[in-house]
C-alpha cells in the first residue's frame, strides 16, 4: 500500500505528506452574527395548547345532548305550519308560514352541524371547544324566534 492509497476523502484529515493535499482545517466556528442553535423541545406531561381531557369529554357530551334536542326541536318546528289554519286561500300567508316553518325545522340541524364542524376543528388544533355547542344553542334559539315571527306575521289581525 502506498501513500497515495491512504489519501482521505473530502472533509477528512489527510496524512501530512499526502502528495500536496491540504491538511484538515478542524471544526468550523459559527459565524458571529448567526443565531444560536435551537434548543430541543422538552417533553411535558401536560397537553400542548391547554386542551384537557375534560374539555374533550364536555364538548362531546354537549354535542350529543344538543344533537338529540336539535332533532326534537326540528320535529316540533314542523308544528309551526299549524299557524296556516287561519290562511284561507291567501298565497302570501301560506308562503310566510312555509318560510317560518322551514326556518324552525332547519335551524336546529344547521346549528348542530356547524357546532360539530367548529368543535372538531378547535379540538384538532388543541383549543378549548366546550363553549361552541352552547353558542350554537343560543343561535338556534334566536333563529327559531325569527322563524316563529315570520310564520305568525302572516296571520290577519
Amino acid at each position: 500500500m502506498t501513500l497515495a492509497d491512504t489519501r482521505a476523502g473530502p472533509g477528512c484529515p489527510s496524512p501530512p505528506d499526502a502528495g500536496g493535499l491540504r491538511p484538515y482545517p478542524g471544526p468550523v466556528a459559527p459565524a458571529p452574527d448567526a443565531p444560536p442553535p435551537a434548543a430541543a423541545p422538552v417533553a411535558t406531561s401536560e397537553p400542548a395548547g391547554g386542551r384537557s381531557t375534560a374539555d374533550v369529554v364536555v364538548t362531546v357530551v354537549l354535542l350529543a345532548v344538543t344533537g338529540v334536542l336539535g332533532l326534537v326541536a326540528a320535529f316540533f318546528g314542523m308544528f309551526t305550519g299549524m299557524v296556516s289554519d287561519g290562511c284561507f286561500g291567501d298565497d302570501l300567508c301560506g308562503s310566510r308560514v312555509g318560510t317560518g316553518t322551514l326556518i324552525n325545522v332547519l335551524a336546529p340541524v344547521v346549528c348542530w352541524i356547524a357546532a360539530v364542524v367548529v368543535s372538531a376543528r378547535r379540538l384538532a388544533r388543541r383549543r378549548p371547544a366546550w363553549w361552541v355547542p352552547l353558542v350554537a344553542v343560543v343561535v338556534w334559539f334566536l333563529l327559531v324566534l325569527v322563524g316563529s315571527a315570520v310564520a305568525t306575521s302572516a296571520m290577519p289581525s
